[in-house]
């Protein structure tokens, strides 16, 4: 066929309508919009087309028979250039669902990607705390990097305060038991609160609170600082301090406790894997044990080699010979008071 003016006319037709559908494929590509919105909008753009398609006199020319528009070539049925717009519209509307619900899909992965990482930050956080709460944090840092802490300590303040009369309170028919649990949990939190102070957070640890009632301590495991021996003192007169304001505030109880501290050599370690237990051992340990079990309510019962040690700063009073057990009888004295 020879080709005509005419027919060059009609293939601009179908030039522009590839140039249509590749323009409204890209705009779906960077228009962040809602796919409902793009719909609107593409439709908005095919009916404001369509007149032009239909009412232009080059492109109307294609509709009409070769011999009566001077094609050699066929020209376009009526409905072919709607048809046409239908169906890249019904494309193009595929196209921008697949899209939204693909970018939907993403966004509700990530969020529940972020959710989990939050959720994985808040139990390793949970954990963590867990860990330095049962775990002083020097001893956790070697576990992490270890895996198993054991160490000796030549100069180590070991102290015992004891709630005596925890029994005489304890009435397992008041809500089972749960109560008095309640109330002495309150005592030994506020003796933990203690050791949120500077100068008892640096020198003194926690080791646990045996037995239920028996608070336990130690100073000198982590600085080897002599002065952490009067920190120690200082600590066991704050708790009594505490144990007053407590007996005045809470109704109905009437706590005493007895308090006993030795000064020496120990070894510390954790022991278990699956719930890891920090303590410390040896014979000073069992001395300032027997201090507390032998000792006298509200006095702070040590032996001459504590008061040679802390004599500069404290007052004590002698007791007399004490029996105390695997030791025979033993010269104990009382930490009185502080020299002024």
């Amino acid at each position: 066929f020879e080709v005509t003016s005419a027919d060059l006319d009609c293939s601009s037709v179908d030039l522009l309508m590839f140039l249509y559908l590749a323009a409204f494929l890209h705009g779906i590509n960077f228009l962040q919009i809602l796919g409902l919105m793009k719909i609107l909008l593409l439709l908005g753009i095919v009916s404001c087309l369509s007149p032009v398609v239909w009412l232009h006199p080059t492109f109307n020319s294609c509709y009409s028979p070769p011999e009566k528009a001077g094609r050699t070539r066929p020209g376009y049925q009526i409905w072919d250039i709607p048809v046409s717009l239908f169906l890249s519209l019904k494309l193009i509307c595929m196209v921008i669902r697949t899209f939204e619900l693909r970018i939907r899909l993403n966004f509700s992965s990530s969020i529940d990607a972020e959710q989990d990482q939050q959720l994985h930050r808040k139990l390793r956080d949970q954990a963590y705390w867990l860990l330095e709460n049962l775990i002083p944090s020097h001893v956790l840092t070697e576990l992490k990097n270890s895996g198993s802490y054991h160490r000796d300590h030549k100069n180590v303040a070991v102290c015992f305060a004891s709630v005596i009369n925890f029994q005489d309170f304890f009435d397992a028919k008041w809500k089972h038991g749960h109560e008095s649990i309640r109330i002495l949990n309150e005592l030994i939190s506020d003796i933990d609160e203690l050791l949120n102070i500077e100068k008892y957070s640096k020198h003194i640890e926690k080791i646990k609170t045996a037995l239920g009632c028996t608070y336990m301590a130690a100073s000198g495991l982590v600085h080897e600082d002599p002065d952490h021996v009067f920190v120690m003192m200082e600590f066991l007169f704050d708790i009594k301090k505490v144990l007053d304001l407590f007996n005045r505030n809470t109704m109905g109880f009437e706590f005493q406790m007895k308090y006993g501290c030795h000064i020496g050599p120990v070894a510390s370690g954790v022991i278990g894997q699956s719930a890891p237990m920090f303590d410390i051992w040896g014979d000073t340990v069992n001395i300032a044990s027997r201090m507390m079990t032998t000792g006298v309510v509200g006095k702070v019962q040590v032996l001459k080699e504590t008061v040679d040690v802390i004599g500069t700063r404290y007052h004590s009073e002698k007791r007399g010979k004490v029996y105390v057990k695997g030791k025979g009888e033993i010269e104990t004295f009382f930490v009185t008071n502080p020299k002024l």
